[in-house]
């Protein structure tokens, strides 16, 4: 888990061998779906999951919706397979939290709850491109995460570093592995006691979410908006039509985040357990 452009598809590219894993982090990330990968670590076969990072500029897929197959897939489809652990990567060229991690961070927290902190690994990237002259103000950031992180590892979650080299990667999984295997997920024993997804911890921290972003949006775009005036009277063309586009954004983000928050406030009123979480789902899951 992370958000997009942390190295999660290419940590699974270093295990798996495979080339053809499409890699997020431009504008337009290829990562835009759930993925599950296989390889064999130590005659061990080991099935990972890459999960696209919660973010409302994220196309295709909406927050709801990813919260829907991640719970799916924690729920039913790793039944009969054990669960050691969750990975979360963060990048350490990253100083500040932005807001989108920090959404990233608390939607964890709350999928996973407590009991199962034990088995959070949290991972900070892009070591391979710290130089001598950056070290110092990188392992600065990484002191500055671990106060951050500070809820997580008091209830067990540990710190690792990943430099985006195979042997790097096989140390990580290897340290994760070695984590007891989770017996209970806080999202899970939700659902279990026939809470709806919007009743679960994880909903409700999406729902205060995308509330919180749809008042952003409407002070930005109110923002915008003055500015525009201001430009006009200018007749400054150029600037104008670049605010104008930045408004016309924002307008198709604040649309997307009010939709999606309404699509998961109606799983109040449809409590049926885990096949309820389809009505979140409009599309066939991805294969």
């Amino acid at each position: 888990m992370g958000m997009t452009g942390t190295g999660k598809s290419t940590f699974i590219k270093l295990l798996t061998g495979k080339k053809d894993i499409k890699v997020g982090g431009g504008i337009n990330p290829e990562t835009s779906k759930i993925g599950s990968f296989s390889f064999y670590h130590k005659h061990q076969r080991v099935i990972m999951v890459d999960t696209p990072g919660f973010d409302d500029n994220r196309p295709k897929m909406s927050d709801s919706k990813l919260l829907g197959y991640i719970t799916e897939f924690l729920s039913e489809e790793h039944k009969g397979k054990t669960l050691h652990g969750f990975i979360y990567f963060h990048r350490i060229s990253d100083v500040r939290i932005s807001g989108t991690a920090k959404r990233n961070i608390r939607m964890m927290s709350s999928l996973c709850g407590p009991s199962a902190m034990k088995n959070v690994a949290i991972v900070t990237t892009r070591w391979d491109e710290v130089n001598k002259e950056q070290l110092q103000a990188a392992e600065k950031t990484e002191t500055q995460l671990s106060g951050y992180f500070k809820d997580f590892t008091d209830n067990g979650a540990q710190l690792y570093r990943h430099d985006n080299t195979l042997e790097s990667a096989k140390k990580l999984i290897s340290s994760v592995l070695d984590f007891t295997a989770i017996d209970k997920i806080q999202i899970v024993e939700e659902m279990r006691s026939r809470k709806t997804l919007f009743q679960t911890a994880a909903g409700e921290e999406l729902a205060s979410q995308l509330t919180q972003l749809e008042a952003d949006h409407v002070q930005q775009i109110e923002g915008l908006e003055k500015q525009l005036g201001a430009a006009s009277r200018l007749e400054d063309n150029s600037y104008y039509d670049e605010l104008n586009k930045l408004r016309n954004d924002l307008r198709g983000r604040r649309g997307k985040v009010a939709k999606d928050r309404q699509k998961l406030e109606l799983m109040k009123i449809a409590p049926k357990r885990f096949k309820q979480l389809r009505s979140l789902i409009t599309e066939r899951r991805p294969k």
